[in-house]
């Protein structure tokens, strides 16, 4: 009705947003022997490190040999070329495994050039052999006779004798000193490292971290997993929580509106009444003050009917069915004009 004013809102409640849980990833477990200060190549990689963890594991760890000191513990060796320049090295590293291949193949090829001047030795004492032989061939037989007794010199065959025994002796020294050098080489191929071997060790160890990166790494993944999901419930929990209060905020809102408008709607059914009663009964004094006649009773049935048209149904509609989309204002606005317009008509 007019002159009514809509009571203002409350004011809305607002909720702090839930802090939900936070989620954390599980991050794998490494083994002492598989962290990176103590694998070849890593930033923090550290050899007395290496030696140290080398030492605490069980002779059947693939990592047990890496570390060691030039002082005889652990893996160590003598780094030998054949050259008189040893020196003492420690721990299986990348590099160090390179070095130990280097060193195996200038040994070979140390040993290729000796043995190459053994055989050119050899040759150029049988080729020096034929030629003393050829000559001593040559040599004539000398016959003496002192005191009247004669005796003959066979200077050819002692020339050639001469000659062999040269070569002999000449060719013992040649295989005494590559016998040397072998033995030599021999040595130095035991003492110094065995680039196959620390290759494969070192192939053992990083296998085995491997394995246990895997392992770990599965392990981590399947944990990462349930802490997710058990996270996520429990967000869920706290948001279903969170959203439950709100609906029930707007509820207890919608409910405090509808309590405030209340008042409102009764006082506009209450004006309602005030203006249609009387007017009501001013029309009634009209028709019992002043009897018509029939045509006139008859326009005043149509105008009733007419008029009783608002509150009946609408093809077969209940009137609540009829008027569900029309606010209580503009209901009573229509009410009031026909009632107007009825009561104008009787008027007359």
């Amino acid at each position: 009705a007019k002159g009514v004013k809509k009571p203002a809102p409350a004011g809305k409640l607002e909720r702090e947003p839930p802090k939900l849980v936070e989620f954390g990833s599980t991050k794998p477990e490494v083994l002492p022997e598989c962290k990176d200060d103590v694998t070849p190549g890593s930033d923090s990689f550290s050899a007395t490190k290496q030696f140290e963890v080398s030492m605490s594991l069980d002779e059947d760890n693939p990592c047990a040999p890496m570390g060691g000191k030039t002082s005889g513990e652990g893996t160590w060796w003598i780094q030998d070329t054949l050259n008189g320049n040893k020196e003492k090295d420690a721990g299986i590293t990348y590099s160090k495994i390179g070095s130990c291949w280097q060193r195996d193949f200038d040994r070979d090829l140390q040993m290729e050039k000796w043995g190459r001047t053994h055989t050119i030795v050899d040759g150029v004492l049988n080729r020096v052999h034929g030629v003393v032989e050829s000559i001593c061939s040559f040599i004539p037989d000398v016959d003496t006779a002192p005191m009247g007794l004669g005796i003959q010199w066979q200077t050819g065959k002692i020339c050639s004798m001469v000659a062999s025994l040269a070569r002999d002796i000449g060719t013992a020294t040649n295989d005494g000193v590559m016998a040397e050098r072998e033995w030599k080489n021999a040595n130095a191929g035991y003492n110094d490292c065995p680039g196959d071997a620390l290759g494969m060790a070192r192939i053992f160890c990083d296998l085995h971290c491997i394995r246990d990166a895997v392992k770990s790494g599965d392990t981590a993944i399947l944990e990462s997993l349930e802490n997710a999901v058990d996270v996520m419930g429990q967000n869920m929990e706290i948001l279903g929580e969170h959203y439950s209060g709100v609906v029930t905020d707007e509820v207890k809102e919608v409910k405090s509106l509808a309590e405030e408008l209340q008042p409102t709607a009764m006082q506009q059914i209450g004006s309602l009444k005030g203006q249609l009663i009387p007017m009501f009964q001013e029309m009634h004094g009209f028709i019992v003050n002043n009897p018509v006649d029939d045509s006139t009773a008859q326009g005043v049935r149509r105008a009733l009917d007419s008029y009783s048209e608002t509150f009946a149904s609408e093809h077969g509609k209940p009137k609540h069915e009829r008027f569900a989309n029309v606010s209580l204002s503009q209901h009573v606005a229509h009410v009031t004009r026909r009632t107007e317009v009825l009561h104008a008509m009787l008027r007359q």
